[in-house]
């Protein structure tokens, strides 16, 4: 299979997905109309009629009229045959529609025919100042999957720049984005913002969005000439149909639909991104389905269980699990899995070259004299059979065997060496701590403070130098607290510095996020390296919740604040919650390591036992 026919498979199913997800479009335009508005026709004068003369000579007519007028006061017996050459009367030419005017009716239509609603809001008719339509559009940005602006919007940008309220709005829903009032995400959420003008240049306006969101701290890259990505944000460039340009940037509004769909295909066109969307799109279409589960007649047998359960309290998060429960049914039985079938597994990697790594990608050259679309081949016998199969192919040499059976052992693979075969830019390091990142440690998507609890992972700061702890406290020991309470941390240790000459230690359990820095830990098991910190709770949650370093708006950082063993005052940089599973497991190793059983008995048979 060629790398355009896999590509334009993956892209094509990919499409498909992003269209079943997509339900909200937000569009900004002063001139929304339902129906085209005409200018009024400006009357064209009519030029003068030339009547042929003799000896050469013309006689100039102005009009009908004054030609008739004149012929029958000076040669009455020439009025009628004058009448029989001049023109017919020509109508004033209405002028053309206004090419700025958005129809808003056909463009809802168009949305309607993929299953998008489109709300529309016009800044002239509403009669609000600017701030309140920038704040309408920042509110309604936040349910919306796509935003389409118009980049001069008359009345607003009166007496400013071309594109000053469309910047403000662009600024606002960046910002918005970034963290909103959540300051335990990184980045910002998915975003498409679409100009949509009748502006020639449209070259002109991506460069002043990239200036003016570069002094907004915002870092966009261009990407060709129409378009701007930054992180999971993109910003594109269309003109309208109505005017004297004509290019593949001038699109009706039938064909703008189709092309902002294939805009934000392309933001999450990707395995497992594409395994995302469609149980996102699944939950969506299920919504009411699990409403009408969770109904207002089960109030009563809920209440009853929070009565015979004790503690009592315990059954707040009931309902959460229930939910998530529901949730998963809804998973498992629409088959969204099918996203990472070896199939699409097959046009994923096939598409590699024309995908995302045109001319870039390169051929291990340990593996021999082989070309690229031979190392795909190898890779995706690998992917789809796993490495512990004989491969198809031996392409490869014997260098290729021996990756497969490193791979087979639980050698570690510090490099990435095979993830690296599906890159171009050697990042397979990188991108396997950040996977690990995600299988490991909890996300967390609102502003709630951190509480103490099985695996929270903290930092004791000492100038430049900090100590990383993990809780391995009870989760039922963690809540209800009534004063303040000890809780076991078990030591995290970073990696040795690697010696001159020598490979670089890589033993490590997990892997967190400290502001920039990513850090693998291994914990220390041993007993007497554990620590005890007693916290008190806060508020009337009975939960030792971290609080703001710094009065922020948004705060950036989180502590806890307890007292060590010695009895000093201590802060605790909250750092990472680890998945329930992996801290349990911490929580269960400890416990084997304390619980070491010490027996006097014949070495020789204890050597037969291993």
């Amino acid at each position: 299979m060629s790398p355009e026919v896999a590509y334009e498979e993956f892209h094509a199913y990919s499409r498909n997905i992003a269209t079943n997800f997509l339900q909200s479009v937000v569009v900004v335009d002063d001139k929304a109309e339902t129906t085209f508005t005409k200018k009024e026709p400006i009357p064209e004068p009519v030029p003068g009629l030339v009547q042929p003369g003799r000896a050469g000579k013309q006689i100039t007519v102005a009009s009908r009229n004054q030609a008739e007028d004149s012929a029958d006061k000076n040669h009455p017996e020439q009025g009628l045959s004058l009448s029989t050459t001049q023109q017919e009367h020509v109508a004033p030419a209405p002028q053309p529609v206004d090419t700025e005017v958005l129809p808003i009716k056909a463009l809802n239509e168009a949305f309607a025919r993929h299953g998008i609603v489109c709300g529309f809001l016009s800044p002239t008719d509403t009669g609000s100042n600017r701030e309140t339509i920038i704040e309408a559009v920042e509110r309604s940005a936040k349910r919306a999957d796509i935003v389409i602006l118009d980049w001069k919007m008359e009345g607003r940008d009166e007496g400013r720049q071309d594109g000053y309220t469309a910047l403000k709005i662009i600024e606002h829903i960046l910002k918005s984005d970034e963290k909103g009032d959540n300051s335990f995400q990184s980045s910002g959420r998915l975003r498409l913002i679409a100009i949509y003008s009748q502006s020639p240049d449209l070259a002109v306006i991506i460069n002043n969005i990239q200036t003016h969101t570069k002094e907004n701290s915002h870092s966009f890259e261009k990407l060709g000439d129409f378009a701007l990505q930054h992180e999971s944000t993109h910003i594109c460039a269309f003109r309208k149909a109505g005017g004297t340009v004509k290019d593949e940037r001038t699109l009706d509004v039938n064909s703008l639909t189709d092309k902002l769909i294939d805009e934000f295909t392309l933001l999450t066109e990707g395995l497992l991104s594409n395994v995302a969307i469609e149980a996102l799109s699944a939950l969506r279409l299920n919504t009411h389905k699990i409403l009408q589960k969770f109904n207002p007649e089960l109030d009563a047998p809920y209440l009853t269980h929070r009565a015979l359960t004790n503690p009592s309290d315990e059954t707040m998060s009931h309902p959460i699990a229930m939910l998530a429960s529901e949730m998963q049914d809804v998973l498992e039985g629409n088959g969204v899995t099918n996203s990472v079938s070896p199939e699409r597994i097959r046009n994923w990697l096939y598409s590699l070259p024309h995908r995302i790594l045109p001319g870039l990608m390169t051929v291990n050259p340990s593996f021999g004299n082989i070309t690229v679309e031979q190392q795909l081949e190898l890779v995706i016998d690998a992917v789809i059979n796993g490495v512990s199969e004989t491969p198809e192919s031996n392409v490869g040499g014997e260098k290729w065997l021996a990756l497969l059976k490193k791979m087979q052992s639980p050698k570690k693979d510090e490099s990435s060496t095979f993830t690296n075969l599906m890159l171009a830019d050697g990042t397979g390091a990188l991108k396997d701590r950040k996977f690990s990142i995600l299988t490991t440690v909890r996300s967390h998507y609102t502003t709630p403070p951190p509480y103490l609890n099985l695996g929270t992972v903290v930092a004791l700061r000492n100038g430049t130098v900090s100590e990383y702890y993990v809780c391995i406290q009870p989760i039922c020991d963690c809540v209800r607290l009534e004063c303040a309470r000890r809780f076991p941390f078990l030591k995290l240790e970073l990696p040795p510095v690697a010696e001159p000459g020598k490979p670089k230690p890589s033993k490590f359990d997990f892997i967190v996020k400290d502001g920039e820095k990513l850090l693998e830990l291994k914990v220390n098991y041993k007993p007497y390296h554990m620590e005890l910190f007693s916290f008190a709770p806060v508020g009337t949650g009975k939960l030792v919740e971290a609080v703001p370093k710094e009065k922020q708006t948004v705060p950036t950082q989180w502590l806890f604040k307890g007292i060590d063993g010695r009895g000093q005052a201590i802060e605790c940089f909250w750092i990472a919650d680890l998945k329930f599973a992996h801290a349990q497991r911490i929580a269960e190793r400890f416990g084997s390591e304390i619980t070491r059983v010490g027996l006097t008995e014949s070495e020789w048979l204890r050597r037969m036992a291993v």
